[in-house]
């Protein structure tokens, strides 16, 4: 049987030019084979089944030398930086801020370190921010806030505080369109004659409390000491700008953190005068809320604070706990400030010189008449 003929095969290309100038392989194929070692092939099939993982893992140790370098080195990532630099204003919640810069700084930097970032950017926020404050938010933030399982120790409890209600923009607009009040009329209206004669501090120290009185005053939130009426009297106060506007009951307490000081909430005694302090809207907003606040309670004292808010010292003599928090409640729906709330909180000293601003807090408003059960000393002005 005849085989079939083959067909011819096609020319591949450049099947002419082989090994002629124009084969563009003739280089290719004069190059020397080159040979791979035993188990080369093996190897490198191996290699690119371990590579993702062994990426991942050296890019997970990078990052981690990175952040050990950032941490001891103290640099800080833009985003944290700006966010110190633009603290909040009192008002607009400076004590979360802290909580939560304190939770993202304990990435970069120890304890001690986030303690003096956070004291330096709160320097201007408006208020004076306790150093225990600051403790509180670093502590908080380490660890969960649970209360199951917390270790007893001597340092009093911690007293809930309230839940304040949000401002009330409609009825603060409603009642600042409707019944205004400049601060010069408020001024008018004090019973002792407000004036560039104005007495000093010691005079409304002496009208304020009573001669066993122990007062806590201060120059700044760490600079404090508590003594009675009448020491503080005979000393020099040219420098002390805060002070705590109920009495204390002791010279010493004990804080959160354990430690014997002589500000604490736990030798502040019985609530004398509640203050509330507005930091939004100018001067003639807040003495017009300030006005219409006298209708639920008896308005000793407003001052300025040097800065952009009047204080306004309330009497509580005669009233409950209940009705207080009833007041202040009311006061916060209006735009005061919550934290004046914590009897221990330091507030602005009637005529102290504010020294961060070279100013005097001045009084714009003095009622003898409602100093709870005490004789007004001191005479007509």
């Amino acid at each position: 049987m005849a085989s079939k003929p083959k067909k011819p095969k096609k020319p591949k290309p450049h099947e002419g030019l082989k090994n002629s100038a124009l084969d563009p392989y003739k280089k290719i194929r004069a190059a020397p084979v080159k040979k791979r070692p035993a188990g080369w092939y093996l190897a490198r099939s191996y290699l690119n089944l371990w590579r993702p993982a062994i990426s991942k893992k050296i890019t997970g140790s990078m990052k981690n030398i990175q952040n050990y370098t950032n941490k001891g080195s103290k640099v800080l990532p833009s985003s944290i930086r700006r966010e110190l630099s633009n603290a909040p204003e009192t008002g607009n919640g400076v004590h979360r801020w802290l909580f939560t810069m304190a939770l993202k700084l304990h990435r970069h930097l120890p304890p001690e370190d986030i303690e003096k970032r956070l004291a330096a950017a709160v320097v201007n926020c408006g208020r004076v921010v306790p150093g225990s404050e600051i403790h509180d938010a670093i502590k908080n933030s380490a660890r969960p806030s649970t209360v199951a399982g917390r270790a007893a120790t001597d340092s009093p409890p911690r007293v809930p505080k309230p839940k304040w209600a949000p401002v009330n923009i409609d009825l603060r607009a409603k009642i600042i369109k409707d019944s205004p009040v400049a601060l010069a009329e408020l001024s008018a209206m004090s019973p002792v004659r407000i004036d560039g004669s104005t007495p000093p501090t010691k005079f409304f120290i002496k009208n304020l409390f009573g001669p066993d009185d122990l007062v806590c005053v201060a120059r700044d939130a760490s600079g404090f000491g508590t003594h009675t009426r009448d020491v503080l009297l005979s000393a020099d106060l040219t420098g002390s700008s805060l002070i705590v506007p109920s009495p204390m009951s002791e010279k010493w307490g004990s804080t959160q953190q354990g430690k014997s000081s002589q500000h604490t909430l736990s030798n502040t005694g019985e609530r004398r005068y509640l203050v509330t302090e507005f930091d939004t809207g100018g001067a003639d907003e807040q003495a017009t809320i300030i006005n219409h606040l006298r209708s639920f309670a008896p308005l000793v004292m407003v001052l300025w604070s040097g800065s952009k808010s009047l204080h306004a010292w309330w009497s509580c003599i005669g009233s409950t706990d209940a009705q207080q928090l009833n007041f202040f409640q009311y006061a916060v729906s209006m735009g005061a400030d919550p934290a004046t709330w914590t009897k221990s909180q330091f507030v602005r000293m009637p005529q102290g010189w504010r020294q961060d601003k070279g100013v005097r807090q001045q009084v714009h408003y003095f009622d003898p008449g409602r100093v709870p059960t005490l004789t007004v000393e001191g005479g007509a002005l």
